[in-house]
């Protein structure tokens, strides 16, 4: 078997050299970026907002009633007529309660957002990430397929000329096709990803996405445990929320109680009778001991449930980024014994010099140097799936 075309280290090197993930901090960066123009993440705080007001307009004062009456009377008596204003009003400490409650539940709206923008900007990370794997999987798998397909115009002449036979040459069409359909998946996932970032990104196309996604930068490295609980604990925007809704709801329990003391209605009174004035007063008085039976004690038990579900988050929370971290220490293992073997030159430099000296067939060439493109991808899956694990333990440390 003769082959003409001698591929050279440096084609082979290229093929796969491997670049490194992005940084960190140009990720966060980016997530960031992409973050601020999303319409959902918008709307959410909108919402919140309105919220935050609809409790304010709730603590204002009942609005003031004007009555009008007009009696007729009988057998030449005269007629009565009469107007009445009136202001109703709760007990005056319930007023400083409702404020006091809204103000503890607007910071919890607070931070419920920066909840909602955490957990935004890691979707768009992960899906950042799944970019830059398919990037370079495309990358990898298009220069291997180059190679064959130089390799193929060749093995097509020798088959003509009888020196390779017509089963090796199949079998290289074979192999071709293979490649492909992992080139083309590795598209699809570009695609896929890119798509999900513009929709991201309120539907507005991002060339710098693209251009991002080609970046070549340090592994980021894995931090203690300890600093990872710890941001969990000291940062983390859900079980602020959940700490301060906790709060939110003693300040409601305070205000039910508040709200069983009596109101009041005060109104001042104008009537004309058989051409006579009369100015006065009304005051009446409201008992809700029926309407505000039981409301106290079960804001009570809305409080001491949000302490248990904080409790159960924090303990749930922890778990998982213990998990995570072992997951991401196995993958870090893993990332080093594979790189001393992908990202060294000796055994591509060592495959290029049998294949120059004949010692192995086309056929084994291309198969090795198949198997070096797959191992080289699973590499490339190995750091994806670290970054993800990484990017999921950092949630807390890019607020």
């Amino acid at each position: 078997m003769k082959i003409k075309t001698i591929l050279t280290p440096l084609i082979l090197f290229s093929l796969f050299s491997t670049p490194s993930p992005l940084m960190a901090d140009s990720l966060d960066e980016m997530a960031k970026s992409i973050a601020e123009n999303n319409g959902s993440y918008k709307s959410e705080l909108a919402k919140a907002e309105a919220d935050i007001m609809d409790e304010k307009v709730s603590n204002n004062l009942e609005d003031p009633e004007i009555a009008v009456s007009h009696a007729w009377g009988a057998e030449g008596i005269g007629n009565k007529f009469g107007v009445e204003i009136s202001q109703s009003f709760d007990w005056p400490g319930v007023y400083r309660a409702r404020s006091k409650a809204t103000a503890e539940n607007s910071r919890a709206l607070q931070y419920l957002a920066e909840a909602n923008r955490a957990e935004l900007i890691l979707q768009i990370k992960y899906r950042l990430i799944d970019l830059s794997n398919a990037a370079q999987k495309k990358r990898t798998y298009g220069k291997a397929l180059g190679v064959i397909d130089s390799l193929s115009a060749i093995v097509a002449k020798d088959v003509e000329r009888k020196e390779v036979s017509v089963l090796d040459g199949n079998k290289l069409k074979i192999e071709r096709i293979a490649l492909s359909r992992k080139y083309n998946d590795a598209i699809n996932a570009f695609n896929d990803a890119y798509a999900q970032l513009v929709e991201y990104n309120g539907g507005k196309a991002r060339p710098d996405i693209i251009e991002y996604a080609d970046c070549d930068a340090m592994l980021p490295s894995l931090r203690s445990l300890e600093d990872y609980l710890g941001e969990a604990t000291e940062s983390n925007p859900v079980i602020a929320y959940r700490t301060q809704l906790n709060k939110a709801d003693r300040a409601k329990a305070k205000v039910a109680g508040r709200e069983s003391l009596p109101g009041f209605s005060v109104g001042l009174r104008h009537e004309l009778e058989q051409g006579e004035r009369f100015n006065g007063f009304s005051v009446s008085m409201t008992l809700p001991f029926l309407s505000s039976r039981g409301k106290k004690k079960a804001a009570q038990m809305q409080s001491l449930a949000t302490e248990l579900e904080t409790d159960l988050i924090t303990v749930s929370t922890r778990a998982r980024i213990t998990g995570e971290y072992n997951s991401a220490e196995q993958l870090i293992k893993e990332i080093r014994e594979y790189s001393s073997i992908i990202e060294a030159e000796d055994n591509l430099r060592l495959l290029n010099k049998a294949f120059e000296a004949r010692h192995i067939s086309v056929l084994d060439y291309i198969s090795d140097l198949i198997y070096f493109t797959d191992a080289t991808c699973e590499y490339l899956d190995l750091n994806h799936a670290y970054r993800l694990k990484l990017a999921s333990l950092e949630r807390y440390s890019m607020r």
